[in-house]
């Protein structure tokens, strides 16, 4: 199935993509086939999980692995890494 692109768009997106480096231009390229791959699959993401069927896992970390799990988190996934887009 292939979806009728925007003229104006898709003229925008020629344009910049024109004006990008090399470098910038194959992640863009990489990108927007990602995006295509992720739209041929019928169900990208596993249906989610209601938070009453996660209450009884409420309360199972101690304080330390709790406090160990926030800081790893914050030093790991709190950051923005700019030159990866």
């Amino acid at each position: 199935m292939s979806a009728m692109a925007d003229p104006l768009l898709k003229d925008q997106l020629i344009e910049d993509f024109d004006h990008l480096p090399p470098s910038r231009q194959r992640q863009a390229a990489r990108y927007v086939h990602s995006l295509r791959s992720a739209g041929k699959r019928e169900d990208p993401l596993p249906p989610p999980t209601p938070g009453k069927s996660l209450m009884p896992l409420a309360g199972i970390l101690d304080d330390e692995s709790a406090r160990e799990i926030l800081e790893a988190i914050e030093e790991e996934c709190e950051r923005v890494d700019l030159s990866e887009w």
